[in-house]
């Protein structure tokens, strides 16, 4: 399965929608995320140097993913927690 597809199982599930719909709702929602980032910080959302941290959470659950944003955190700035 896609990740496209994984995105719209899970929010079909999440707000009780059929899979297309939700297919098509988190492709607009996308674009305006994109349209958004772009306008005002003039920044593209796919260039990866603007990220510290991605995490893949279709392969994590909730308190892994929580585990490895305080680490990152703690890396990145020693000595704050």
């Amino acid at each position: 399965m896609s990740e496209p597809e994984r995105r719209a199982r899970y929010a079909a599930q999440k707000y009780g929608i059929e899979e297309p719909k939700a297919f098509k709702l988190l492709k607009m929602w996308d674009q305006e995320k994109r349209k958004f980032i772009k306008r005002y910080f003039n920044k593209d959302i796919d260039d990866s140097a603007q990220y510290d941290l991605v995490i893949n959470t279709s392969c994590l659950d909730l308190d892994a993913v929580a585990e490895l944003i305080i680490a990152a955190y703690k890396l990145k700035f020693p000595g704050v927690l």
